[in-house]
């Protein structure tokens, strides 16, 4: 029973935390990604138990103990909560327990097969999270056991493995596999999500949802990271789940969902050594993204940039001095600058005076990233075509992707005819900046020709996400139904806007 638990207790979290802040709405969603949004609160919960540790010389770093039974307390905080108001509302009940039932029945299922035949992959890189993981779980001595290898590693990965003991296994090789279905799970109900808001069809949102699954998961490195001890296919779940929850947030409305995107936001930062840098685009550009209203409170900016910002800086002191690999003290200074200043952007783009600049500024800031990414090819020009051809040569023909990038491009260049969607222009724009900053990083990272390498496994931290844009936006190409154009139109009529800075026009669509 202790592996299932092991999964159970962060994935009731999860679950019940949504259905909570969404007010028991979107049921499907959040029992497709309850084990994601669990195991990022769990892991925020142990961040912060490590801290504490390292401040004051505990050892060891990660109380399995008290990590479990804080979490154990919180799931049932948050079914208190979800039980209060569903009462206040008048909800079924059964509906809310069913849903959740089917969710762990699907769960327990996925564990079992995991467990009993073990189809998870293994690799040198693995090693490092487990003993990582572990290390912080079990060495009580004070002379070791410490959080050096944040210079090459993020947080979030060797914790995963911390609680090993609990399960009762000699390591967790079944919880990628199963988070590997999550996140296609979670990939299929956002996509039913968006076009059922958008009015489409059941059917016609169904058949998208399985015809991008299908394609993605015939691409034989995509199928191979969702079951590789690894964290790839995690931010790439995570990735996904912030551009998704952002987009609600636009298009409902309703800055609820944009406190799951803070907190998908924050989990990527902790997966991946240098995606701070990356979530600073991602941020500047959800702020810029065009809006009616002439002012619009500052708050939601600040949850998306504080929490990255914060553990860059916790991350410097930590590593000290000390050159690093991948993440050092320079190099955490910079990420930071770099999420001050989206922060600082996204609050003056809540004033009145930024109103008339915001159509031009997502335009400027590729521009900017694009002539960056020139002067860097201007300054090692043969360092930087060598090594972007590299990553060209991955994605095409050497990282075992299949036609997944041909068929992206193909896509791609037949935008044209996909139809638009409201508030595509962020989603596009983060998803642009991610590739040109990829390929800034040439410059200092030394790809290497092969499935194995680092620049390959990140070219699919997107594929989710621009996966999700071209369901959705092929989707979108089908007329909505008019009993479907009035409901959704009624729907946004009937609610009441929970904050003025998600109120984005659909004519500033780009």
């Amino acid at each position: 029973m202790r592996p299932y638990l092991l999964l159970l207790v962060p994935y009731l979290l999860g679950a019940l935390v949504v259905l909570w802040l969404l007010r028991g709405r979107h049921l499907a969603f959040a029992v497709s990604s309850g084990l994601l949004w669990g195991l990022a609160l769990h892991v925020f919960l142990g961040t912060l138990a490590l801290l504490l540790a390292v401040a004051g010389g505990w050892r060891p770093l990660y109380p399995v103990p008290w990590l479990a039974g804080l979490t154990l307390l919180l799931a049932g905080g948050a079914a208190c909560a979800v039980l209060r108001d569903a009462r206040s509302r008048g909800e079924s009940l059964a509906r809310i327990g069913g849903a959740l039932a089917v969710g762990a029945g699907a769960l327990a299922l996925a564990v079992a097969a995991a467990l009993h035949w073990n189809y998870s992959a293994f690799a040198v890189d693995s090693f490092a999270y487990l003993e990582r993981g572990l290390g912080m779980a079990r060495i009580a001595d004070r002379a070791y056991g410490g959080v050096g290898f944040l210079q090459a590693r993020g947080l979030f990965g060797a914790m995963l493995h911390a609680p090993t003991d609990l399960a009762g296994v000699e390591y967790l090789y079944f919880v990628i596999p199963v988070l590997g279905l999550a996140g296609f799970a979670t990939l299929a109900t956002a996509i039913v999500e968006a076009l059922r808001r958008l009015g489409r069809s059941r059917r016609v949102a169904g058949l998208a949802a399985a015809l991008s699954l299908g394609c993605l998961g015939s691409s034989y490195f995509v199928a191979y990271q969702g079951v590789l001890l690894h964290v790839n296919w995690l931010v790439s779940s995570y990735l996904l789940l912030f551009f998704f929850c952002a987009w609600m947030a636009l298009e409902l409305r309703e800055d609820r969902w944009l406190a799951l995107s803070a907190v998908a936001l924050f989990a990527f930062v902790l997966l991946r050594v240098e995606a701070a840098l990356f979530a600073a685009a991602f941020v500047a550009f959800l702020a810029v993204e065009p809006r009616e209203e002439a002012r619009r409170p500052r708050w939601p900016v600040l949850a998306l940039v504080l929490p990255a910002l914060l553990w860059c800086g916790v991350s410097a002191v930590l590593l000290g001095d000390e050159p690093g690999r991948i993440s050092d003290r320079p190099r955490l200074l910079l990420m930071g600058g770099a999420l001050a200043i989206a922060g600082l952007l996204g609050c003056w783009a809540c004033t009145p005076a930024a109103r008339r600049w915001l159509p031009r500024l997502a335009g400027i800031g590729l521009a900017g990233l694009a002539i960056g990414l020139l002067v860097l090819f201007g300054l090692a020009p043969q360092r930087m075509l060598e090594r972007s051809g590299t990553l060209l040569d991955n994605a095409l023909l050497r990282g075992s992707w299949s036609s997944a990038w041909a068929l992206v491009g193909a896509l791609a260049l037949a935008g044209r005819w996909l139809a638009p969607v409201p508030h595509q222009g962020f989603v596009r724009c983060g998803l642009l900046a991610y590739g040109l900053l990829l390929l800034g990083l040439s410059y200092v990272a030394p790809w290497r020709p092969g499935w194995f390498d680092s620049g390959n496994r990140m070219l699919g931290h997107v594929l989710p996400s621009l996966a999700w844009l071209l369901a959705v936006r092929a989707g979108a190409i089908v007329p909505a139904g008019r009993g479907a154009v009035a409901q959704a139109a009624g729907g946004r009529a009937a609610r009441q806007p929970t904050s003025s800075w998600a109120r984005s026009s659909r004519a500033s669509s780009r």
